[in-house]
């Protein structure tokens, strides 16, 4: 199982408590993951309280997993 986080901390701030979670299970998305989280966060951006987004693979056997590497940190 992979999880990623995406925190819309900045570097050069102290680190803040989070205000917003949200955790989304991904099964044999390959096609959908990287739209889903780029428009969650285009949606997030900018906004004044703080928030982590927590992908989930849930057992895929295609490349779910794959794309979800390239947007973890």
């Amino acid at each position: 199982m992979l999880s990623g986080m995406f925190q819309n901390q900045v570097l050069d701030e102290t680190p803040k408590k989070i205000m917003f979670s949200l955790v989304i299970p991904f099964f044999n998305e390959e096609k959908n993951v990287g739209f889903v989280l780029e428009e969650l966060l285009e949606e997030l951006s900018g906004k004044d309280f703080t928030y982590e987004i927590i992908a989930v693979n849930n057992g895929s056997t295609d490349r779910t997993s794959s794309v979800l590497r390239k947007y973890s940190n």
